[in-house]
């Protein structure tokens, strides 16, 4: 089960990249717009979570509004957050390879 965990982390990863290069299918909403949802304030709990955090300011408030952006989209939340850690890694193998080789 693992494996299969792993290889959806990379499929949903090449999906989001591949709406980055090709644009968004006609049948999806744009993972992108509105800042990638932040922007996005239709989902009501969502929506007072930012509420919340900009009348009082506070690491727990800001761990919501993740939180909720994910429950809002997840779809689109594991999409770019495999998408970020893929990029993270081809940065950290260019970075690794790069020292090797001066």
């Amino acid at each position: 089960m693992l494996l299969l965990g792993i290889k959806s982390y990379f499929a949903c990863a090449w999906s989001a990249a591949t709406y980055l290069v090709g644009g968004m299918p006609a049948d999806k909403p744009d993972y992108f717009a509105k800042d990638c949802g932040f922007g996005d304030l239709t989902a009501a709990e969502y929506a007072e979570s930012v509420a919340a955090y900009r009348a009082e300011p506070s690491f727990h408030r800001l761990k919501d509004i993740g939180v909720e952006w994910t429950d809002a989209w997840p779809q689109r939340a594991f999409k770019l957050s495999a998408l970020f850690g893929c990029c993270l890694f081809v940065a950290g193998v260019v970075i690794g390879l790069s020292t090797l080789l001066l």
